[in-house]
């Protein structure tokens, strides 16, 4: 009697899945014989032809001789003995001359490619960066390029060569692990919560492929499931995140609501999808176009909003999707020619994707170069126009101190003759806020506009010592002043009030109008790009900025601003006090001051100028995906599907 053979025992001699052996049974291109429910056992007949068939895709369709040795090797062109590994025979590529074993995995190519184009993405400017102090974790970003770009690329060439390079597959699989761990614990950091899910999910999965064999299409397949789960937990946990919050603005519902509507959808996708891919394949063909789909548009709503590692990743998710379904029979084939055009269509997508990265990349570096010319032309542009109101202020003051009337207004401390000088003074200048008389023991005798002094001893104020005692016009840096109660931080500009004798009697004192003066600097610069000036004094505190509350405080250590106060001008990257990175032009202003003028403007802001051209290059990149996985589709539903029965069993 001929010997007969299990399921499994044919699923490791043919190097198979005991799932795709049945599915040949039940396609009925294995003839089996059924002993009992759901078991089978095949001829040693049956086994021959299938290792005749095997052994012809290896060698060309050359049949060697009229024996088969009961054997699980198979003999490659010019490379030895070949152990198959699960889920499809082997598919010779010639590579420099040479024949290699090609796997067709797409778990290994979804994430070589997506860990590639992941890394290379993060060169772009992302609104990441804006959460961060970008240069504490620019160490953490180089790192995580290197090993993106490093595992995905050792991916893809131990794919290539899986039968001689297993050990190096497994090195690259943790290196990948690594890798997108790195990138998840970045992007913790950053509060992304909902790319935390997305990269997290992706490294278990990953991780798990180390120590379990899983195939070829189920872990794409459980990362999908795994995706589809998380996506109502992050709904859930974290409703402030930007973009659960964007999709619940977009849909006018309650956090509530979105993630009770995100877990029946997700629990039925998932139902779906685990169905289609055992009972029915046309089902599981539409959930992964509708998959494609979802994350198609999730894409190219992160390029509208420049997280562009995530929008280039959920192409590569969606690129995957559309050519799932063709895929899990392509791994189950031996037809040459669908592999070469599958490999084929993969390789110039993914070129593709990387020649639209750098589409974006060079527009970002125009912009910002074009930026940069403008805001050193603007920063000059508001450095005279500062030197200009400091400029009218210190011409009336120096008119006004050498009225004798005042001077003998201030001696005899005439308030009716101060109140009458004092409003001329005033409205000759619209860059004065109050005027402030002081007699020549340093006590406070009048201000205009009327108010009250806090205390009247100002004797130790600079602005008197340094009048009084040089007999020259002073500016002085920004401080507290005693009126009104108010804590008002005011730029006073000083001059000694001397008699026809030269004889001291008092100071007369202008502050400026800080607010008006800041009002006409702030229409130079672009409120669009978020664009804003500040001025720094001698000793880098803040004398005009849009944000009151900052107006006397202390700028940061690292503000390129600061280079301003030496005197010298130039354009720089940095961070405004808030950590938000932005370019800063910045030069000095009037040299006796040694004050600094700077125009901050954030880069999220300048990079949004491109949007445009950004959007249409994603747009032009998922319509190439698109194109391409339906022509291949069409293709191998009826060109390639059709010569499949000469190529497998």
């Amino acid at each position: 009697m001929a010997a007969t053979y299990t399921v499994k025992q044919v699923a490791d001699i043919l190097g198979y899945s005991t799932n795709s052996i049945y599915t040949f049974l039940k396609e009925k291109r294995i003839k089996g014989i059924r002993v009992g429910t759901g078991r089978f056992r095949i001829p040693q007949t049956e086994l021959n032809r299938l290792l005749l068939i095997s052994k012809g895709q290896a060698t060309n369709g050359k049949q060697t001789g009229n024996s088969v040795p009961m054997t699980g090797t198979l003999m490659a062109p010019d490379s030895g003995i070949i152990t198959p590994h699960e889920g499809a025979p082997p598919f010779f590529l010639s590579i420099f001359g040479r024949a290699h074993l090609v796997s067709a995995n797409i778990f290994d190519w979804f994430i070589g490619v997506g860990a590639i184009i992941s890394g290379v993405a993060l060169f772009l400017f992302n609104q990441t960066f804006d959460v961060l102090h970008i240069q504490s974790v620019m160490p953490m970003i180089q790192a995580i390029r290197i090993l993106l770009v490093g595992g995905g690329i050792g991916i893809l060439l131990t794919n290539f060569t899986h039968g001689a390079h297993k050990t190096w597959h497994g090195v690259f699989h943790g290196v990948l692990a690594v890798g997108f761990t790195a990138l998840t614990i970045f992007l913790a950091m950053t509060r992304d919560i909902d790319a935390v899910g997305i990269y997290g999910t992706l490294t278990v999965v990953i991780a798990l492929t180390i120590f379990v064999r899983l195939g070829r299409i189920l872990p794409f397949v459980l990362y999908l499931t795994l995706l589809a789960a998380v996506a109502p937990i992050v709904a859930f946990a974290a409703p402030t995140d930007s973009h659960v919050a964007a999709l619940v603005n977009a849909l006018n519902v309650t956090p509530v609501v979105m993630a009770i509507g995100l877990s029946c959808l997700s629990f039925g996708f998932i139902i779906l999808l685990w169905l289609g891919m055992y009972r029915n394949k046309v089902l599981f063909l539409v959930c992964s176009y509708a998959a494609a789909g979802v994350y198609f548009f999730l894409g190219y709503l992160f390029a509208q909003n420049q997280f562009w590692s995530c929008a280039f990743y959920f192409m590569i998710i969606a690129l995957t999707c559309m050519y799932l379904p063709s895929w899990r029979d392509l791994s189950m084939s031996g037809n040459k020619k669908a592999h070469t055009l599958a490999i084929g269509m993969l390789g110039a997508l993914t070129a593709v994707i990387l020649i639209g990265i750098m589409v974006i990349y060079v527009c970002q570096l125009n912009v910002v170069a074009i930026v940069n010319r403008e805001d050193a032309q603007k920063v000059d542009f508001a450095r005279t126009a500062m030197e200009t109101d400091i400029g009218s202020v210190k011409s009336t003051v120096t008119t006004a101190s050498t009225n004798p009337t005042l001077i003998a207004a201030v001696s005899e401390k005439n308030m009716t003759s101060l109140t009458d000088l004092s409003r001329i003074i005033f409205d000759s200048s619209d860059s004065i806020r109050r005027i402030v008389f002081i007699d020549k023991n340093g006590t406070g005798i009048f201000m205009y506009p009327f108010g009250t002094f806090d205390q009247t001893d100002l004797s130790f104020r600079d602005y008197f010592i340094q009048s009084r005692d040089t007999g020259k016009l002073y500016v002085s840096d920004i401080f507290e002043a005693l009126a009104d109660k108010s804590h008002q931080k005011v730029v006073t500009i000083s001059a000694p009030l001397l008699t026809a004798d030269k004889q001291f009697s008092g100071v007369l004192a202008a502050s400026l109008d800080l607010t008006a003066i800041s009002a006409r600097l702030q229409k130079i610069a672009a409120a669009d790009r978020g664009e804003y000036v500040v001025v720094l004094d001698s000793h880098g505190k803040r004398i005009i900025h849009p944000t009151p509350s900052l107006i006397g405080t202390d700028t940061e250590p690292n503000d390129p601003a600061l280079l301003g106060l030496q005197g010298k001008t130039g354009v720089a990257q940095g961070e405004t006090y808030d950590g938000i990175y932005s370019m800063i032009a910045y030069t000095g202003i009037d040299s006796s001051l040694h004050w600094a003028i700077a125009l901050k403007a954030p880069f999220n802001k300048i990079y949004a100028l491109s949007n445009t051209a950004n959007i249409i290059v994603a747009g032009f990149i998922i319509g190439c995906i698109v194109v391409s996985a339906l022509i291949f589709q069409f293709n191998y539903v009826f060109k390639f599907k059709s010569d499949r029965g000469g190529g497998s069993p």
